[in-house]
């Protein structure tokens, strides 16, 4: 199966942790610094959620393409791959910045290929061309 991957920024790839030092450092603070002022424990405890929820997800931040003659796997960040076979594919459509995956009457995906390597957007649509008899 070949693939293609984009890079995300730091920032994107641990939003959930920064956010939960965040919140944590805001509640620590509020606890210290304010009498009888409870409501650091919750911004404490938003915190602590981001980082579990963080932890979660750690090995969905990755965000791809992959294809063979078969089907077409699309990963997008913090979700389950999604992945469609020839018979579910009713169309494939290329933007300038978007791939589109058109299946059933009210199912399909739209990924952006904004970070993707041009080379390797153009390899991906000349296969998937060939393999699933699509155009633009």
């Amino acid at each position: 199966m070949q693939k293609i991957s984009k890079s995300n920024s730091f920032f994107r790839r641990n939003y959930f942790y920064l956010m939960g030092v965040f919140w944590l450092v805001g509640g620590v603070l509020m606890l210290y610094f304010e009498d009888k002022n409870w409501l650091g424990l919750g911004y404490g405890g938003f915190g602590i959620a981001y980082f579990i929820y963080g932890f979660s997800k750690k090995d969905k931040t990755d965000e791809y393409i992959a294809w063979d003659r078969d089907r077409i796997e699309i990963g997008q960040l913090y979700n389950e791959p999604q992945i469609y076979t020839r018979e579910q594919i009713d169309s494939i459509h290329f933007s300038k910045n978007n791939l589109t995956i058109k299946s059933g009457a009210a199912a399909g995906t739209m990924l952006e290929l904004k970070d993707f390597k041009a080379k390797e957007l153009k390899r991906l649509k000349e296969e998937l061309t060939i393999y699933f008899n699509q155009g633009d």
